[in-house]
């Protein structure tokens, strides 16, 4: 059975916690490319870069603007195809899915 997006998260979840965490030793970078190498042998979807962009608080799970942030110029809705998370910014009427790669219009 292969990883979803789902567990990609559960696991960047729980690098942010361990990391986050003052009284435990951090995941090195060398450890976080090992378990990005598992993740993307598992699903060919993996975005490596949305993924460490999660881990390091720049962005929400699915890659989408943190509430709140200078960032938040962006929308997301759900992919036609995956139910994915997808994003747009204000001056356009088209979106990506972060997960599937799926084009569309909004």
């Amino acid at each position: 059975m292969s990883m979803s997006k789902k567990d990609f998260i559960a696991l960047a979840n729980v690098i942010r916690e361990v990391n986050a965490d003052a009284s435990a030793t951090p995941f090195t970078d060398y450890q976080i490319e090992k378990l990005s190498d598992l993740c993307e042998d598992q699903n060919p979807n993996f975005n490596y870069d949305r993924w460490i962009d999660y881990i390091a608080g720049k962005c929400g799970p699915s890659g989408g603007s943190i509430k709140g942030s200078a960032h938040a110029q962006t929308w997301t809705k759900k992919c036609g195809r995956c139910n994915g998370e997808t994003e747009a910014g204000p001056d356009t009427q088209h979106y990506t899915c972060f997960f599937c790669g799926n084009e569309g219009r909004v």
